[in-house]
């Protein structure tokens, strides 16, 4: 599990009495009547999720999931933003409480202090109560060793945590907190070993199972196998060569590495983390290597790793430029509902506020003075949450500013949408609902700029 606040008081834990794969939920939240959602993960290569439960808690804040899973599977529940991670086993039942932490109007979105996640009880084979163990002596092995470790290499200490994991998690260990265990030691041997990835990899990747759905294989990896390419007997314009000679000429070229001809399933995912930075890094070959990542999405004989290719593809077309933006339908202060569709010939600036500060005060001015001088290059749509939307009525009024002001209301998953993470927040809208830059920058921030270099793009 990745979130480090997670608190486990065990009142109950019981052996699953039945091979069912039904999963039971029971939470209590201190915030009623909020949305709840049950995501989990695809794969964690990508982070790309699914939402498989969906509900309201109710005035005293409760809910409840009933679903299927197939894995022990990494997932979050999400009281309306706010996300608390957990793993999550087929047939398990689980009461947990989600406490969600008054938001300061002071700090930044980065600065509040987090959600936490309490379990009470899990029927689950132990697995809730050995993985958040497990994770609490590794982390105070971190603190306490990490300078004995990582500086003067004193490897021995390790098994000295092996087996402080071993006591705490008995002798029937689950299976899914082995594999914690194993590449969380792996990742500490490694640095122990002056970053000597080689027996690493042979011993932990080569001809392993792939861990699609194992945060610490895949942290693992991640380090590994950045800039596995450069480190090889490749060279960078022998890569390029092999992706321009088309697919098949491309592998042919990458089975030359004698790892990764043994392990093809593993290296078709190194080959993805390698196209994701090569479309990110290198403007000229972006579009072959979103064409070389459909590619293997869809000839992939390895079905986890087309849902990864297809995950990956999701994250490159988000809120990318050209692409179709997310839709909404709210409603204005005069009680009419209004839509992005209703902007369809022209550009869109979407201001994204939730409350009146001195910030939104001069940002509103900079804006006001834009938006005169754009006359009817682009349409200002100000989108403010429930909670706020009064006050920016009247702000409007007093102000005197005439473009369209629209009330969020319960449509919070368009700031997910929108990937809106701190207010005020901009994105630029081309013609036909298409993303011209998300985000962009503020008013007195070039917005001006950005705003006059896209309406000559649309």
């Amino acid at each position: 599990m990745r979130d480090k606040r997670i608190v486990f008081a065990l009142l109950l834990l019981l052996p699953l009495l039945s091979p069912s794969q039904n999963l039971k939920i029971v939470g209590k939240t201190n915030k009623p009547n909020a949305l709840v959602r049950l995501l989990t993960y695809n794969e964690l290569f990508t982070n790309e999720q699914t939402t498989i439960g969906e509900t309201y808690s109710d005035f005293s804040g409760s809910f409840s999931f009933n679903t299927v899973i197939q894995h022990d599977t990494p997932a979050q529940i999400a009281v309306d933003l706010d996300r608390v991670d957990l793993v999550l086993k087929p047939g398990g039942f689980y009461d947990i409480n989600v406490s969600i932490p008054a938001k300061n109007a002071d700090l930044s979105f980065f600065e509040q202090e987090p959600p936490s996640l309490t379990i009470n009880s899990a029927r689950d084979n132990d697995m809730s109560r050995q993985l958040i163990a497990s994770e609490a002596i590794v982390n105070d092995f971190v603190y306490e060793y990490a300078d004995q470790v990582f500086r003067a290499k004193k490897s021995y200490l390790i098994d000295t945590l092996a087996h402080q994991i071993s006591r705490a998690t008995g002798d029937k260990k689950n299976d899914f907190v082995d594999d914690y265990v194993r590449y969380k030691l792996a990742a500490l041997k490694m640095v122990a070993s002056s970053g000597n990835t080689t027996k690493i990899i042979t011993e932990y990747f080569d001809n392993q199972p792939v861990l699609y759905l194992q945060s610490s294989y895949v942290d693992l990896f991640n380090e590994i196998f950045d800039g596995y390419f450069d480190s090889r007997s490749f060279s960078r314009h022998g890569l390029v060569d092999a992706l321009y000679s088309g697919y098949d000429g491309f592998w042919n070229y990458i089975r030359k590495d004698d790892f990764l001809s043994r392990n093809p399933q593993l290296a078709e995912l190194i080959v993805l983390k390698y196209l994701n930075q090569l479309y990110y890094g290198n403007p000229e070959l972006k579009w072959l290597a979103f064409d070389f990542i459909n590619r293997m999405k869809n000839v992939s004989e390895y079905p986890q790793n087309r849902v990864a290719a297809s995950s990956m593809m999701t994250r490159i077309r988000r809120l990318s430029y050209d692409t179709d933006a997310p839709d909404f339908s709210l409603i204005d202060k005069n009680g009419d509902t209004v839509s992005l569709s209703d902007y369809h010939d022209g550009m869109v600036l979407l201001q994204f506020v939730d409350r009146v500060s001195d910030m939104t005060d001069y940002e509103f001015s900079k804006l006001n003075e834009l938006q005169k001088q754009w006359n009817d290059t682009i349409a200002v749509v100000t989108i403010a949450t429930r909670e706020s939307f009064n006050d920016f009525i009247e702000l409007f009024e007093n102000q005197k500013y005439n473009w369209q002001l629209l009330n969020l209301g319960d449509d919070i998953l368009l700031l997910e949408k929108y990937n809106i993470r701190t207010c005020p927040d901009y994105i630029i809208l081309k013609s036909r609902g298409r993303i011209g830059m998300a985000p962009a920058a503020a008013p007195g921030r070039y917005l001006d700029y950005h705003v006059r270099r896209i309406y000559g793009y649309k």
